[in-house]
């Protein structure tokens, strides 16, 4: 971003992206009033719902995405923002809006003001996990990127999973469980939350990792280095799933391996509120 131009000279001049929750009226409402009031004559501005969004692979190039929804709406459109690195700007319509920064009951003054304002850029690591055959050559042709986490299981209500693990190259053995949970900072208050995982500080860059109900041994979570590596290889490939953030599945074929690492890439947001103060006023709020 030029340093000497705001976001509100960006967006009027370059044009501004809009991601809404599917089948939300008032998400639709409140985007496109933004859009008649900040940037209505910009060619590139754009309304998208998250269910179209899904079947994109990539997104008209603007320097800001306003995102009206959940935690959700921000996940779906972090697959494609983060390959671009346009930042997201989060507008609250959902629960407690973690990777929001606005709550939807902003007024277009106070949204314009935070817009003519130089915001901090907060970077968030991701996940990039890539579904291997038997020669360790790329299936599905591309790798896929999480924010939250990744989760291998099998794709039915209390039936456990068999899992060679290995973590940098440790064979750690088979484990039988609920299913491995590998997730970002991020991710930490999500799906890992509601494991009993530890809370991590979301700019941090470590990986995390869970074997819910483990049968196998006693395997506390476990925070991983940022540049570790775990390989994930199904016994009885019967029913496994690999899901990525909660809304993109991909079933495993017999002989394929799961491999994650951390990702190059990350997913970029407009922050206005003091880092701690947002992210310990939202944990909490939920307890």
């Amino acid at each position: 971003m030029d340093t000497s131009q705001t976001y509100l000279d960006l967006i009027k001049h370059a044009g501004l992206g809009i991601v809404v929750k599917e089948n939300v009226a008032e998400a639709t409402t409140l985007a496109t009033s933004i859009i008649n009031n900040l940037c209505s004559d910009h060619g590139s501005t754009w309304i998208c719902s998250t269910s179209q969004l899904d079947k994109m692979d990539c997104l008209q190039e603007v320097p800001l995405i306003i995102t009206i929804g959940g935690d959700g709406t921000i996940l779906r459109t972090a697959r494609l923002a983060s390959t671009q690195s346009i930042p997201i700007l989060g507008i609250n319509m959902g629960g407690v809006g973690y990777l929001t920064e606005l709550e939807s009951s902003i007024s277009l003054g106070d949204l314009q003001q935070c817009l003519s304002a130089f915001p901090r850029i907060e970077e968030r690591s991701m996940l990039e996990i890539r579904i291997l055959d038997k020669a360790m050559v790329l299936q599905h042709g591309n790798s896929l990127f999480a924010l939250n986490e990744v989760v291998v299981a099998r794709n039915g209500i209390a039936r456990l999973t068999t899992l060679d693990l290995i973590l940098d190259g440790y064979e750690c053995g088979r484990i039988r469980s609920d299913g491995a949970v590998i997730a970002t900072p991020t991710g930490s208050t999500a799906y890992v939350r509601s494991l009993g995982g530890p809370i991590v500080y979301p700019e941090s860059s470590d990986l995390l990792l869970l074997l819910p109900a483990s049968q196998s041994a006693k395997m506390n979570p476990i925070v991983l280095g940022p540049n570790s590596t775990v390989w994930l290889k199904p016994v009885i490939t019967d029913s496994v799933v690999v899901s990525v953030d909660g809304f993109m599945d991909h079933s495993l074929d017999k002989n394929q391996v799961v491999e994650i690492t951390a990702a190059d890439r990350t997913t970029k947001f407009l922050r206005y509120k003091d880092a701690r103060d947002s992210f310990y006023s939202r944990l909490w709020k939920t307890e």
